[in-house]
């Protein structure tokens, strides 16, 4: 995305640039031309002013206009892309033949998946399976670059997997209604998304297939523990956050974090994906609110990533990936007794 928008703002450059000396080389020659006809006697000083005056006016009218023709060069590159995007296929199209499934009974199968980014030159995910049961706690730990956000997001159906199956109660997810198992599952990513909007409002944007519950809202947000900062607001839930707007309230990306986080507890599905949910809050914050989860998550499905072990120690199965692998599995207790790649990952947690 950084190297697209350095391509555009270069693009952009030359295009303003080129209107520039485009607008310069008219006024010089104009000039040029006037004083020629001074010289020769053809008109007078006077005349000579009075075009210097319609030259000056004249070179900041045809500024303008060249930049805002650069301007229009720069929305149609936007443009172009807008339409090459609307253009592409859809990978994954909705029929009234789709199957729809009842909440998640028995558990989720990733059987031997495979899936690898159009721009790498190595896969993201190789032949892996993982299974996640019902009502139980799952952790995926490993070093960056190893699937685990790429596992979530297949698990969302942001993208197929390119072999392999992904299944809810022994359903293949490819054959079910996307919609339908998006219902079940609430989402938590690392780059949450920040809304200039009221606090209300932003909790609320969890599940917005209900009516808004205020009372609900403010214990989603106690859960989150964003509820303190919020009614200290000058005008509490009804407040803006963000500073897009007048009067809007801004956050730390902490407070930010533990919005999204509150979003996740008012939507209250059965399944729960949390990828690096508590990666900007302090310990003692990170504590507070994986009471809470582990409290409201007794009968819900599970699945987390971290990198700080505190956070998933306390996870029913824990999956160690690298470069696109399960390399161990087990809880906590014993994958320290196999003083593997998990045991060494934990012990350097503790040194660093």
């Amino acid at each position: 995305m950084h190297k697209q928008k350095n391509v555009l703002l270069r693009k952009r450059a030359i295009a303003d640039i080129f209107a520039q000396i485009f607008a310069v080389t008219f006024i010089f020659f104009s000039f040029a031309y006037v004083t020629h006809l001074a010289v020769t006697g053809a008109i007078s000083i006077g005349t000579v002013v009075l075009f210097f005056f319609i030259f000056q006016r004249g070179f900041t009218i045809l500024k303008e206009f060249f930049q805002s023709i650069a301007g229009l060069y720069e929305d149609n590159v936007f443009l172009s892309d807008f339409f090459d995007f609307l253009k592409l296929p859809v990978l994954h199209k909705t029929s009234s033949t789709s199957e729809k499934i009842n909440p998640l009974q028995k558990s989720i199968v990733i059987d031997k998946v495979s899936f690898q980014y159009p721009s790498s030159k190595r896969k993201a995910l190789d032949s892996i399976s993982i299974e996640i049961p019902a009502g139980k706690t799952v952790a995926l730990v490993g070093p960056n670059g190893s699937g685990k956000t790429t596992m979530i997001k297949l698990l969302c159906g942001f993208y197929s997997p390119d072999n392999g199956k992904i299944l809810f109660d022994d359903k293949d997810i490819s054959i079910i209604n996307p919609n339908e198992t998006r219902k079940q599952i609430t989402a938590v990513f690392q780059d949450f998304a920040l809304y200039n909007m009221t606090a209300l409002e932003n909790i609320f944007l969890g599940d917005i297939s209900n009516t808004s519950s205020p009372d609900k809202i403010k214990q989603a947000a106690k859960n989150a523990g964003i509820d303190d900062i919020i009614e200290k607001l000058p005008l509490g839930y009804n407040n803006i956050i963000g500073n897009l707007f007048k009067k809007g309230e801004e956050l730390s990306i902490g407070q930010w974090q533990k919005m999204a986080i509150a979003r996740a507890f008012y939507r209250n599905s059965s399944i729960l994906f949390m990828d690096e949910p508590s990666s900007a809050l302090d310990a003692v914050t990170e504590f507070q609110i994986l009471q809470n989860l582990k409290s409201l998550s007794k009968d819900k499905t599970v699945l987390i990533i971290s990198h700080r072990f505190s956070t998933i120690q306390w996870a029913d199965i824990i999956y160690v990936l690298d470069y696109g692998k399960v390399v161990e599995q087990g809880n906590h207790e014993q994958l320290m007794t196999l003083r593997g790649k998990y045991f060494d990952m934990y012990e350097t947690s503790r040194i660093v």
